[in-house]
């Protein structure tokens, strides 16, 4: 499940498709690392070609290598509620002498929250 163009996600790579397509020479598709989230707008990818003409059977092999799936997509965040009971919060005695926002906002981060 891909997004639609210009919404933030998560940038994820099919890295056997690049290293094909990267094998063959005299092209070249450079990219950020995967698996990290992006925002609408960040530059993610280029490519280059490296005697500035190709054969067009090089540009069909390239995307007979790249396979049927795209290299490149960016999952969609999915918006997510967060429900608190104090009941289940487990506390060790320097988290009972934080203050109360800074011990949330530490549980939080560590469930991926802000």
């Amino acid at each position: 499940m891909s997004s639609r163009p210009g919404e933030d996600g998560l940038f994820k790579i099919h890295r056997e498709a690049l290293k094909r397509v990267n094998g063959l020479g005299q092209m070249m598709i450079a990219s950020r690392h995967g698996d990290v989230p992006v925002k609408r707008g960040d530059k993610l990818a280029a490519t280059r070609i490296i005697p500035l003409v190709i054969e067009k059977e090089k540009m069909e092999e390239a995307q007979r290598a790249a396979g049927e799936e795209p290299i490149f997509e960016i999952l969609p965040f999915k918006q997510k509620r967060l429900a608190w009971s104090p009941l289940e919060m487990k506390f060790t005695t320097s988290a009972l002498r934080t203050p109360l926002p800074r011990l949330l906002s530490r549980s939080w981060r560590n469930m991926g929250l802000r």
